[in-house]
């Protein structure tokens, strides 16, 4: 008689030598502390994958607020540096960036 491991599931199985055959399927047998630590670990990362995934965390983080900060600083400069140069309003940063040389240059100035 031997005891498979099918993932999560043990089986009986008679063992004659060339062949094995399930005798008993799903049998229960208690786990080890070192598989209830494996299934902790398991189910701890399943959750901080679907949190993740679906965007539960909610939090910022410091990059995430310095570069939100920073975006709004560069909209509030830029038009008034359109203003200043006669820049037409409905042209973006990366319009003029890409057509004026050095223009990103000035700006950051």
């Amino acid at each position: 008689m031997v005891l498979i491991k099918d993932g999560s599931e043990y089986h009986v199985g008679a063992f004659n030598g060339v062949f094995m055959q399930i005798v008993r399927d799903n049998v229960k047998i208690p786990k080890s502390e070192i598989e209830l630590e494996l299934d902790r670990l398991r189910e701890e990362k399943q959750k901080n994958i679907d949190n993740l995934e679906g965007g539960e965390l909610g939090e910022k983080t410091d990059r995430e607020i310095y570069l939100e900060a920073q975006t709004k600083k560069r909209e509030k400069y830029f038009v008034e540096f359109k203003k200043k140069y006669g820049i037409p309003s409905a042209t973006t940063m990366e319009q003029l960036f890409a057509e004026v040389e050095k223009s990103d240059i000035a700006f950051l100035d």
